[in-house]
């Protein structure tokens, strides 16, 4: 059996695994001094992780490796972290429909004081209102984030920017914890969003 030299996590299934062999370099920074990547054959592991076997050459010496085809913690946390830059960038545009794209279509919103809010068209509805109403800007601080397999959670601070009609701007500062789930194709929705005033 060829020596596995490395093994790293890519959160992509099999085929985008070989699909992704010709654009290796997008993974340089994952193995120094790579020189090229070649998949050869899909193989699965002892405990039943399907992976892609490929051939890993470093600096002139060849080698395999087996690249697991699950989730890479610190690619999802920076995915977590590129859906709030995006959530924060539509709340400012005043774009309801960029604010609900990050959800499920299943997912739910809690938030004090009212009821819940379920489903995409519910969650569209809300956004649009909040929006088209008072909500200036919302600043989101994802503190600490969890991953296990296809589910993650975020736990953070907020500040929520308000210019209601007729009165004077104001802040509101609040917590949220944000579950997320992985989807059919990889990415990755919040699927149920709570938040509380501080």
């Amino acid at each position: 059996m060829a020596q596995v030299e490395a093994s790293v996590d890519i959160n992509a299934p099999v085929a985008e695994v070989f699909a992704f062999a010709s654009d290796w370099r997008r993974w340089e920074e994952w193995w120094e001094g790579v020189t090229s990547f070649r998949p050869t054959t899909e193989v699965t592991q002892g405990n039943g992780t399907p992976c892609a076997q490929a051939g890993l050459f470093r600096e002139g010496k060849g080698g395999n490796f087996m690249a697991a085809t699950g989730v890479s913690q610190k690619g999802v946390m920076r995915t977590i972290l590129a859906m709030d830059r995006e959530f924060m960038d539509n709340v400012a545009a005043k774009n309801a429909a960029g604010v609900a794209a990050i959800y499920a279509d299943d997912a739910r919103i809690l938030m004090p004081g009212r009821p819940l809010i379920s489903g995409m068209s519910e969650i569209l509805a809300f956004w649009k209102a909040a929006l088209d109403g008072p909500v200036e800007a919302i600043t989101l601080d994802t503190a600490h984030i969890e991953v296990s397999g296809d589910l993650a959670y975020g736990l953070g601070s907020n500040t929520i920017m308000l210019k209601p009609t007729g009165e004077a701007p104001r802040q509101e500062r609040g917590k949220y914890v944000a579950v997320y789930r992985r989807q059919l194709g990889g990415a990755w929705k919040v699927v149920v969003d709570s938040y509380s005033n501080d």
